[in-house]
């Protein structure tokens, strides 16, 4: 190795790690495409932002391809602070 430079072994391993953690969902397609260019991959993470799209469709830049993923939605209560007065409150669940 010299002064950063990466072997094509160690660039695969890193590769191949990115899609495991893709396959068995512990990270999304956006978080993917992130890791991919910390990674220094830029192909990698083109693959990824194209990645399920059909055939015909418009392709889009990677970082519009993150942007609309990850836009946050309005923060959900936590289910403990909400607080129910009575039983009566409670809806019955329907069977």
């Amino acid at each position: 190795m010299n002064n950063g430079e990466l072997t094509q072994e160690f660039k695969e391993t890193i590769e191949r790690n990115i899609w495991w953690l893709l396959e068995r969902r512990k990270v999304d397609r956006p978080q993917a495409i992130k890791l991919a260019r910390r990674a220094g991959y830029q192909a990698l993470a083109e693959r990824l932002a194209f990645l399920g799209r059909p055939t015909g469709v418009k392709p889009v830049s990677i970082g519009d391809a993150v942007k609309k993923s990850t836009k946050k939605s309005a923060p959900k209560p936590h289910p403990q602070s909400v607080k129910v007065r009575s039983f009566a409150e409670l809806k019955p669940v329907p069977a």
